[in-house]
């Protein structure tokens, strides 16, 4: 399961990466579907000055995704990591973390100190993979768009 290269996102991977993110995100609301207001506010992340996509890319078929932004708040210092997914029949096989490190090293790469990204309070996953890669909890959960609870996760790219 671990047979998917990551690589840098194109342009043309932009519609397949949005589809792995409306799959894994569904399945993970128990197959509620995204909406309207969910999905713009991904699309508007990936039209952000410096945003950048990493895929797994599985023999031509995306089934993973990562993407990254400056923060606006301090777009020089502070990379924030937006999305992380991996479609559901490949949960746990370790795509997700080879996205996750990506990621972060293109961030290292581009010179930003921190990395911060906020996932679902309920969501054990994705803990897991965030904390086994230097990730540390707020520990104070806030309402997400949907009135879902949230946590922030911070962590310095000096080390691996």
């Amino acid at each position: 399961m671990n047979d998917a290269v990551i690589r840098k996102g194109r342009l043309e991977d932009l519609g397949p990466a949005l589809s792995v993110w409306r799959a894994a995100e569904t399945a993970r609301r128990g197959g509620q579907p995204i909406g309207a207001v969910t999905e713009r506010r991904v699309r508007g992340y990936t039209r952000r000055p410096g945003a950048f996509l990493f895929v797994a890319d599985c023999g031509g078929e995306i089934v993973g995704m990562s993407l990254a932004t400056p923060a606006t708040s301090r777009p020089r210092e502070l990379c924030v990591v937006q999305m992380v997914f991996v479609l559901p029949e490949r949960w746990g096989g370790g795509i997700g973390g080879r996205l996750l490190d990506a990621t972060l090293a293109e961030a290292r790469s581009r010179g930003y100190g921190r990395a911060q990204l906020w996932t679902h309070a309920a969501d054990p996953r994705a803990a897991a993979l965030y904390a086994g890669r230097g990730f540390v909890s707020s520990g104070h959960p806030e309402s997400g768009e949907l009135g879902e609870p949230i946590v922030r996760y911070e962590r310095p790219l000096q080390g691996p």
